[in-house]
């Protein structure tokens, strides 16, 4: 078998991490499984705000959104050779990471919108979309809550 490399690597990724190339899979079903999976992962964090508004849903959407993301690692590992809590951990990581990137980018996106950013913000000072907000299309100023039309 040491003379056929490939063989000897398929014949071990069975044997220890039990892989096999068994073809290319099914691209509805792969694409049905990625949609399906998306569409729920996409629903988890707005199931709070069913019930409730403001800060509170807010926090309760970041909560159940950090324990589904260990629920999702976890499952991870029964697929993998790592333990469920490292898993787990590595995917609340994750998503502690996007989801405050996207916070700190709905920000910006905020204060910009409302034309007062903070003096020596720095998020702010960092990334101005002011030049691409500044105008509606056919040229005029876009409206702002604190004047008239």
């Amino acid at each position: 078998m040491a003379q056929y490399p490939d063989a000897m690597l398929q014949a071990l990724s069975a044997e220890e991490l039990g892989v096999t190339q068994s073809g290319t899979g099914n691209p509805t079903e792969s694409a049905l499984a990625a949609g399906v999976s998306t569409g729920v992962g996409a629903i988890v964090p707005v199931i709070p705000f069913t019930f409730t508004t403001g800060t509170v849903a807010i926090v309760a959407a970041a909560i159940v959104s950090l324990v589904a993301h260990f629920l999702g690692g976890a499952a991870k590992s029964l697929l993998t050779l790592r333990s469920w809590w490292s898993s787990g951990l590595e995917m609340t990581l994750a998503g502690l990471l996007v989801g405050g990137a996207t916070y700190l980018v709905g920000l910006v996106l905020q204060r910009e919108a409302v034309g007062r950013p903070s003096p020596g913000d720095p998020v702010s000072d960092a990334i101005s979309f002011r030049p691409l907000l500044s105008r509606w299309p056919g040229g005029t100023r876009r409206p702002s809550a604190d004047r008239g039309p």
